[in-house]
């Protein structure tokens, strides 16, 4: 009988110690829980700390993109502010001067063009031609190298051009040898003087383009006349810069 209750008391004593390991199981098991969520919660705030640093980042990159191409456009609007005045000023000059020459308004390039430059083939300017770069050139040039543009310009080029008759090569021989007599004859005792005249061999070069950029007629053939041509341009110290400024900005 005394073996029966103690068995009895051993099982009752087996139940109560079985609850305390269980709940020690279980809250070890909550501890592990709690301790992942912890650490999941800690590294996704370090994440989202990462995050706004990188969206901050890079709206100060875009701020300051911003500001350069903000900067680099007020820069492109100077240099052609630059050229609007100087073209401007050249045709004022041409209107008292009262010659009939026709002005690009972008660039400020005067064209000649026709048979009345050269005979047919030749590089010898004829004298139709020499009168008027006579009464164009002091005017032109003196325009460009005032006081008030002189600074600015960084080169006057003379381009000569022909048809599209004829071998390409020949072609571009023959418009090099044109546009070199052209610079030869403005800068020679021939030709008149003017206040401004020896400084523009510190300016002057002189380019053969062929058959290039030929003029066409509302039709679309080749206006031969028009394009065997000699042009006259000027090229300013920022015009380099501006063409690399304008290829990194962004295209609206």
């Amino acid at each position: 009988m005394f073996t029966k209750y103690r068995r009895l008391f051993q099982t009752r004593n087996e139940e109560t110690d079985f609850w305390p390991t269980f709940t020690d199981l279980l809250a070890s098991i909550l501890l592990v829980i709690l301790l992942i969520m912890v650490y999941t919660i800690s590294e996704k705030s370090a994440e989202l700390k990462e995050k706004e640093k990188d969206i901050t980042r890079v709206e100060f990159e875009s701020k300051k993109i911003h500001k350069e191409n903000l900067e680099y456009r007020e820069k492109i609007k100077k240099i052609m502010g630059i050229r609007v005045e100087i073209v401007h000023s050249l045709q004022e000059a041409f209107e008292k001067s009262n010659l009939k020459i026709e002005i690009d308004p972008q660039t400020g390039t005067v064209s000649f063009s026709g048979n009345v430059l050269f005979e047919s083939g030749k590089d010898i300017l004829q004298t139709n031609f020499q009168k008027e770069l006579d009464k164009v050139i002091p005017v032109y040039i003196s325009a460009l190298l005032s006081k008030e543009f002189e600074g600015h310009v960084s080169e006057i080029i003379v381009e000569g051009y022909t048809d599209d008759e004829g071998d390409y090569f020949e072609n571009l021989d023959l418009s090099q040898r044109r546009a070199f007599n052209v610079a030869k004859y403005i800068l020679g005792k021939s030709s008149p003087s003017y206040p401004v005249k020896g400084k523009l061999k510190d300016y002057i070069t002189a380019n053969g383009r062929s058959e290039t950029k030929l003029i066409l007629n509302k039709d679309g053939s080749v206006n031969r006349q028009k394009s065997r041509r000699v042009e006259i341009k000027f090229r300013l110290k920022d015009d380099q810069r501006m063409q690399e400024i304008i290829q990194t900005l962004p295209q609206k």
